[in-house]
């Protein structure tokens, strides 16, 4: 009986021991941790609150609005307000910081791990987020320049322009978003700017004869009207149409049919007022 109580004894003497080593050692440390997720919780409240009453009052919220931001959101079921997801994602970059350090001083080295990747990400995201709301604004200005310039050149496919420079800048912005996620390989984003660099090449090579081609027809159409009549060169004609690309003239009861760019050109006479164009007095030159 002696025997079995000196070893429970012996037992409980470990245990105390055990338990006081550990309370020496580890309880300061949970005691540390503690502190500095009050520290980094109450840290975290104050700047989140303050980056979004900072970027309230600097008018980031309008400015989403107006760039088409607050639209895609809530297209993705998000209705807050975008300088409050902003306070949020300092907030939780202040957590997740705090977090790491508290497992850290817990040695707890999985969940530093774990927490340090995810903190490495957190700016990535909101990098992300920046040159996507950076692409919808240069877009939207993009898309009233592009358009309002067409239609002062008095384009007809002005609006189809702006839609065009709106999307590529959209497309540009949102694969380097996705390139900052490594969602997108380097070697695929370079090759999609490449094949836009070429097309964008391509357009205005292809179409500087076509948009030349127009602007002639805009001054040809402040200067002339269909059944004017007008000498050039060796020719003299009655006007028909007026058209994007061509001028269309009815000579010796044939139709001649001149490039505008061409025309423009020329030294040309009229010989007659502006008149309507009728069958009576389409041949009266």
């Amino acid at each position: 009986m002696d025997t079995v109580t000196t070893l429970f004894d012996q037992l409980l003497v470990r245990v105390f021991t055990a338990l006081s080593d550990w309370t020496s050692t580890f309880a300061p440390k949970v005691f540390l941790a503690a502190l500095i997720l009050l520290l980094g919780w109450v840290f975290s409240v104050v700047l989140g609150k303050t980056v979004s009453k900072v970027l309230r009052a600097l008018g980031f919220d309008v400015l989403s609005e107006r760039t088409g931001i607050v639209r895609f959101l809530e297209r993705g079921g998000i209705h807050q307000r975008p300088s409050v997801l902003m306070g949020r994602g300092v907030y939780w970059l202040i957590m997740f910081s705090a977090l790491s350090l508290a497992f850290d001083t817990l040695e707890f080295r999985p969940a530093v791990e774990l927490l340090e990747r995810v903190v490495l990400f957190i700016p990535k995201i909101l990098l992300a987020l920046i040159l996507l709301a950076l692409g919808l604004f240069l877009s939207h200005f993009l898309q009233e320049f592009v358009t309002r310039s067409a239609r002062i050149a008095e384009l007809p496919f002005a609006q189809a322009l702006g839609y065009l420079a709106r999307y590529a800048i959209i497309t540009i912005a949102s694969l380097m978003a996705l390139e900052q996620l490594s969602l997108l390989s380097p070697l695929v984003l370079q090759l999609v700017a490449f094949v836009l660099l070429v097309t964008l090449l391509v357009i205005l090579v292809g179409g500087r004869e076509i948009i030349s081609s127009i602007l002639a027809s805009r001054m040809l159409c402040q200067e002339f009207a269909p059944g004017d009549c007008i000498e050039f060169d060796d020719l003299a004609g009655e006007i028909l149409a007026i058209d994007l690309l061509t001028t269309k003239i009815l000579a010796d009861d044939q139709e001649v049919v001149v490039p505008n760019t061409e025309l423009t050109k020329k030294i040309i006479r009229k010989t007659r007022r502006p008149q309507p164009v009728t069958e009576h007095h389409r041949n009266t030159c």
